[in-house]
């Protein structure tokens, strides 16, 4: 459901939704996460009932939380999760992490030395990586491209080690 008002400026209904039973999934709802867990527990929700945040879900960037209703909004903010994300209410919040997929290359930064795209994008997508163009003028200093990007780890791959990457996997 919408984490933001009916069209009509009316106020969703909080009493029902309180008391559904199975998963409770809000879209668009991080501007009001406050919001959805003080009405849920004011409804009659559990405040121990498990919440997970998901920022980003099934991008290279996926970052997620998990807490329950008292205390998510505490834990969304210590980790800075922002929008876009979606809010999972329920327990099938707890198997977040047994759900979560882990692509080889999931989280990793990529820079490409070629300027027109080819099947190793895919390729790197799929294993769960974000990959960006690099170009010569770029590369020297190397430190300069890299502080640039706002990432843990970054890998330059030439030619001869996306040989070596697709000949192991």
């Amino acid at each position: 459901m919408t984490g933001h008002r009916k069209k009509t400026g009316e106020e969703l209904d909080w009493q029902n939704i309180a008391h559904q039973e199975g998963t409770l999934v809000f879209l668009m709802g991080m501007e009001q996460l406050a919001k959805i867990t003080s009405q849920l527990i004011e409804n009659g929700k559990d405040p121990k009932t498990p919440v997970a945040v998901i920022q980003w879900a099934t991008h290279w960037n996926q970052r997620s939380v998990l807490s329950d209703l008292a205390n998510i909004v505490q834990v969304v903010a210590e980790n800075q999760i922002g929008s876009p994300a979606l809010i999972v209410v329920g327990q099938v919040a707890q198997l977040m992490q047994a759900l979560q997929p882990h692509p080889a290359l999931f989280g990793q930064h990529i820079l490409v030395p070629y300027k027109k795209q080819s099947k190793l994008f895919g390729l790197l997508q799929d294993a769960g990586a974000r990959w960006d163009f690099s170009s010569e003028e770029k590369l020297n200093p190397l430190t300069s491209l890299y502080q640039s990007y706002r990432y843990q780890q970054r890998y330059l791959l030439t030619t001869s080690s996306l040989t070596a990457i697709f000949k192991t996997n």
